[in-house]
């Protein structure tokens, strides 16, 4: 999206991770001076420090040595189950049971198409590519593209409104009741309402 703005009409989002997560970190933003937003900030920027100590192991190996990762994972679907499965668990909006949210179905038929095609590799090699070989212009500075952003409760890389519009042409928020990393699976409808609503606004 970054590389090809030009020919871009407006994207939707409800996170902001790869070159996005850059921006947000919590040496990088500069608070508004708002004393609400000024609020929200501080506790996204000590939400990020607790989740970024605990939650983002999976990252750097995958950003360092994927390919010895996929090795292993390739070899055992169960272990690959068991990588993917997690995340679903810790970034998804549920309760005691998982499956209430997501289905079996759903997520075995998930991994399989990571392990059936033989895209274990690929898949994590993304994280590689984008933290070693990305231009440093699209790291940086501001998105003029007209940006979408649905807020869902659970989705760990959610900054506030206030810091998104620093850095994006934000033309279009909402927040869910529900929902999380995964919210096209989580939520289908909410989440498919709030596209159309985005690519439909005059």
């Amino acid at each position: 999206m970054g590389r090809y703005h030009r020919h871009s009409t407006g994207m939707s989002t409800a996170g902001f991770r790869g070159r996005l997560t850059h921006q947000f970190r919590p040496s990088r933003i500069t608070p508004s001076g708002r004393r609400d937003a000024l609020r929200e900030e501080k506790a996204y920027l000590a939400y990020r420090k607790k989740f970024d100590a605990e939650e983002t192991g999976y990252s750097q190996i995958q950003r360092t040595r994927p390919q010895t990762l996929a090795y292993a994972q390739q070899d055992s679907p169960v272990g690959l189950l068991a990588w993917i499965l997690e995340k679903f668990w810790a970034w998804s909006d549920h309760g005691d049971d998982l499956w209430e949210t997501l289905g079996r179905d759903r997520l075995l038929t998930n991994a399989m198409l990571y392990w059936l095609t033989g895209c274990v590799l690929s898949a994590a090699r993304i994280y590689y590519e984008t933290f070693s070989h990305m231009p440093k212009d699209l790291r940086t500075g501001c998105v003029d593209v007209p940006t979408g952003y649905v807020k869902f409760p659970a989705e760990p890389w959610s900054p506030p409104r206030d810091v998104v519009e620093r850095r994006y042409n934000l033309v279009h928020y909402t927040e869910q009741p529900k929902g999380g990393h995964f919210a096209a699976m989580e939520q289908p409808e909410m989440w498919a309402k709030d596209v159309a609503a985005f690519f439909s606004r005059e």
